[in-house]
């Protein structure tokens, strides 16, 4: 069956090519991504100085392949903003700290190709294609579709075991992964993803963007079963996977909802980004210490997973201590900001996204992923107030913006690599540059309050921004 692999990987390429040829260019693009996203092998290919080709880059190439074939003039089309700055800063930053390390012009660019295509790509297609409010909702309802699609798969995992990888492509994901998944009267889901955290943190951002759509009629049935049952059946899920993250999201994530829905306020949207923030800035002082999170998880969750915050608190220091060293541009590649002991034995474990860019990338690194997710989020909030977010055509933008805080919260303690993530955080950023950013600063003598009133008017009384096809 390890067939299947090289087949699937390498026709994915045909896979994209037909998908944007006879759909949608929209509709195309989140097919693309979610799909390969979900069901795709877990495997990649090394190409010497470029990024490896696999699950994560495979629809990532294949889009670059279809867009310059069948899309190049209106891809000619695209202009800079400046809400694209910081994602222009977070692809560069690699080059520069190869550079700063003296490990020549070559790692460098192999860096960057990796970062540009792990983030540049998704992130400027979503924002050519999907960067108006119907590609966000395109996006919002393949999220629900692709968490849906998966729930099934899910339960049959938690009761038999992780096993579909190795059963559909003749190969296991990892034995660490298994060996994690291991919990209370069953098994945590892996899927075709890398470890079960990953397909957790899917399973509750979909079902949070499925909640937001139902309580702002944005959707209603799909695939002609209410929305009502879809929530109850991924809600579900969502519990029995036990996942301790998961949960805390979907909580968030409610009373985000309901603060909206009846106090028509902002705010505990806003004090999550700040939280995440503010966290990231205390944790690289390093002076940060989590003993009173720790005695919480350990009252008020599961002692067990008490122990394990604290295992990575404690190699959080360590990398903490060890990145600043070189606090500025990171250590870059090659283990360089892992900790070694006397003999030469690596001692340190990496377990958070944000530890590994801070030691690889240094506080540039932190800096530009914190306004690159962070800002296109503030700035939704602060151009649409709380009251329009449960209306149907600003609902989903709502939802993506909420879901792009989740995967940011996710990454204090992890680290699940997600170009569909991505994708939406583009797409958020092409609404501000292509929908509000316009309207803002291309009338004289407009103020916040005129802006707002007559974004939220046009919102109303206008269809979203035409969708391109293609004469085929």
């Amino acid at each position: 069956m390890f067939i299947l692999i090289p087949i699937t990987l390498f026709g994915w390429l045909g896979v994209v090519f037909f998908l944007f040829k006879h759909l949608p260019t929209h509709r195309a693009l989140v097919i693309s991504f979610v799909t390969a996203y979900l069901f795709l092998p877990v495997y990649a290919y090394l190409i010497p100085g470029l990024p490896a080709y696999g699950k994560m880059t495979a629809t990532c190439y294949a889009v670059c392949v279809a867009g310059i074939l069948l899309d190049w003039h209106y891809i000619k089309s695209f202009r800079f903003s400046l809400i694209d700055i910081p994602i222009a800063v977070w692809c560069i930053c690699p080059f520069i700290t190869s550079i700063d390390n003296g490990l020549g012009a070559y790692d460098g660019f192999r860096a960057f190709s990796e970062q540009f295509a792990y983030w540049g790509v998704p992130y400027f297609f979503g924002r050519l294609y999907l960067g108006h409010f119907t590609g966000l909702r395109t996006l919002a309802v393949g999220i629900v579709a692709g968490g849906f699609a998966y729930a099934p798969l899910c339960l049959f995992e938690f009761k038999m075991s992780p096993q579909l990888h190795q059963m559909i492509y003749g190969i296991p994901v990892n034995n660490y992964a298994f060996l994690q998944s291991i919990r209370k009267g069953g098994y945590r889901p892996i899927l075709f993803n890398v470890h079960g955290l990953s397909v957790a943190l899917w399973m509750s951002i979909a079902t949070i963007i499925a909640i937001w759509l139902w309580q702002s009629g944005s959707l209603k049935t799909l695939w002609n079963i209410s929305i009502g049952k879809i929530i109850s059946f991924l809600t579900f899920v969502v519990i029995i996977i036990q996942s301790t993250g998961a949960w805390l999201y979907l909580i968030l994530s409610i009373a985000v909802i309901v603060s909206v829905k009846f106090l028509r306020t902002s705010i505990l949207m806003i004090a999550l980004v700040l939280t995440v923030s503010g966290y990231l800035y205390v944790a690289t002082t390093g002076y940060f210490n989590g003993d009173q999170i720790v005695r919480f998880f350990s009252t008020a969750v599961n002692p067990d997973r008490a122990e394990s915050l604290q295992f990575r608190l404690d190699q959080e220091k360590l990398l903490v201590a060890k990145a600043r060293q070189r606090i500025v541009w990171g250590w870059g590649g090659w283990g360089r900001a892992r900790v070694f002991n006397e003999y030469g034995y690596d001692v340190s474990v990496t377990d958070s996204f944000w530890v590994i860019i801070f030691g690889t990338m240094g506080l540039m690194g932190i800096f530009s992923i914190i306004v690159l997710i962070f800002l296109p989020i503030l700035l939704f909030t602060y151009y649409f107030p709380a009251k329009t977010w449960l209306h149907p055509k600003i609902a989903p933008a709502a939802a993506i913006a909420m879901s792009l805080i989740c995967f940011m919260t996710d990454n204090l303690v992890n680290n699940m690599g997600n170009t569909v993530y991505v994708l939406a955080l583009g797409s958020l950023s092409g609404v501000i540059a292509v929908e509000i950013e316009p309207k803002v600063t291309g009338k004289k003598g407009i103020n916040l309050k005129t802006a707002e009133q007559f974004l939220i008017s046009e919102s109303r009384s206008h269809p979203a921004p035409e969708v391109r096809t293609r004469q085929l």
